[in-house]
């Protein structure tokens, strides 16, 4: 902060040169402000329907094995740190957005380790027609049909973009936290 004379005060945005605000802008044209906002909604909803999805398969017996109950718990540990970036982004309180900056990161890069993983797998499965898959072991190597030689890329693709959205998701959040500490944080 800026000090001046006996102590008094100065707007900061008269002194501190902040940035353009087409720095501060997601590619739809909303300020990152909003777009956390929309963010923290939208993960709050998908963590909220996840949620509910596996409580009633559990209460309808469908829980064949324990992947039900764990999806059930995640999701709602996950509503933790959209809330938190929530509360961040009506406050004005960057450090409330650092929980989810850190969740984010953690799903970029498991994001990240699956497509290169997959990416591996791919190869291996249209080059040789081999996996270890359940589905595919009764086949013989080398019985790839016409149908999985077009959807594997395809999930792959999907996967590739389901990180870039991830990613992008992180960096207006990111930068949402830079635009709080340079306009309210002191």
């Amino acid at each position: 902060m800026f000090r001046v004379g006996s102590g008094s005060r100065i707007k900061e945005t008269e002194l501190r040169v902040l940035r353009d605000d087409d720095y501060y802008k997601c590619l739809c044209g909303t300020h990152v402000h909003v777009g956390t906002f929309f963010f923290a909604i939208i993960s709050i909803l998908h963590c909220t329907v996840w949620a509910v999805v596996g409580i009633g398969a559990t209460i309808d017996g469908n829980d064949d094995n324990e992947s039900i109950f764990i999806l059930t718990i995640l999701s709602t540990l996950a509503m933790v740190p959209s809330g938190i970036l929530l509360a961040g982004n009506r406050l004005k309180k960057p450090s409330f957005y650092l929980p989810y900056i850190v969740c984010m990161l953690s799903v970029v890069l498991l994001m990240i380790i699956m497509c290169i993983a997959s990416l591996v797998w791919m190869i291996g499965f249209l080059a040789f027609g081999y996996t270890q898959l359940p589905t595919f072991m009764d086949r013989k190597q080398g019985e790839v049909t016409k149908r999985e030689k077009l959807l594997v890329p395809l999930y792959w693709l999907g996967l590739c973009f389901l990180t870039y959205v991830y990613f992008y998701v992180l960096q207006v959040v990111r930068k949402g936290k830079k635009w709080l500490k340079e306009r309210y944080d002191d």
